[in-house]
């Protein structure tokens, strides 16, 4: 459904390859200041196809840059979540650890809020179960992006929520039963930063498939050939 074509994405990276900027992985990004380069923070969230992740990030290395990828332990290609735990599809590691030694980042795209209703899941032990996954496959995890599933625009949440940092309510309400919000912060869960709450001056996206600017694709193209 995204309109989004390889070609787009070329000019795009190509774009991007100019002397002018610097283009790193959010948990870079946030650190690096340099005066001389407008800089970029890349990123994807993998929601549907790590294959497609995989090719993104090769060629993104073949430009010289590398971008973060937030894989989703909800989605198909995962696993499934059962009631004794996260059973996870075979090779899928070898995929990730891939997508890792191009130079990408890997982060976690957070569902949490839909673990902890639809999977009556602790999230935060949840959540520790997954570090020391990728821990184990020797993949170190900085960051999280929040997902925005159906569970959330059934109960008007946003993923972050589930941190003390960036909760709006204590609790959110689901078919009758109560769930908590914000019990614990982001950096109890052992994140270094969410995905949102960087900071940044200009975002960029096509999520959901349409762009966020009034002119598409050429108008985000010309505000990243413009900038300064």
């Amino acid at each position: 459904y995204a309109n989004f074509s390889w070609n787009q994405y070329m000019e795009l990276l190509t774009l991007l390859s100019q002397e002018k900027f610097g283009v790193l992985p959010l948990n870079e990004m946030r650190n690096y200041h340099n005066n001389s380069v407008i800089v970029v923070g890349l990123r994807h969230d993998v929601d549907l196809n790590p294959f497609k992740a995989l090719e993104m990030a090769k060629i993104e290395n073949q430009f010289g840059f590398s971008a973060t990828y937030f894989i989703l332990a909800t989605s198909e290609y995962y696993g499934k979540i059962t009631s004794q735990g996260i059973e996870r599809n075979a090779g899928m590691g070898d995929l990730y650890q891939e997508i890792y030694r191009t130079g990408a980042e890997i982060g976690i795209h957070n569902a949490l809020i839909s673990v902890m209703i639809l999977y009556n899941k602790n999230p935060f032990y949840f959540n520790l179960e997954e570090l020391d996954y990728y821990k184990s496959i020797g993949i170190p995890i900085y960051g999280t992006a929040s997902h925005g599933g159906p569970i959330n625009r059934q109960t008007a949440t946003i993923n972050f929520e589930i941190f003390s940092d960036y909760a709006s309510k204590d609790s959110v309400a689901y078919e009758g039963k109560k769930y908590p919000l914000g019990a614990r912060s982001l950096r109890a869960y052992r994140f270094r930063y969410e995905a949102y709450h960087i900071e940044y001056n200009k975002y960029f996206s096509e999520s959901g498939g349409t762009w966020n600017d009034v002119n598409g694709f050429p108008g985000v193209l010309e505000k990243i050939r413009s900038s300064q």
